[in-house]
């Protein structure tokens, strides 16, 4: 099966500072006709907790960056 679930900073503490601990992510950036930078960043096998047994997802961030 196959979700796509939205992740808050405060409500997956665990998962966000151990895809913090990352240099680097996989990233694609690419500029539209309005000057915008969109930019995805990606990680795969992110434990979602700390527990031994914790499930294993797939982390996707998206941010658009405005120039000004």
């Amino acid at each position: 099966m196959h979700y796509l679930f939205v992740a808050k900073q405060d409500d997956h503490k665990y998962m966000m500072e151990w895809v913090d601990g990352y240099d680097d992510l996989d990233r694609v950036e690419w500029e539209d006709e309005a000057g915008r930078r969109h930019v995805y960043e990606w990680v795969n096998d992110v434990p979602l907790n700390g527990k031994e047994d914790a499930i294993q997802v797939n982390f996707l961030r998206f941010f658009v960056m405005i120039a000004r």
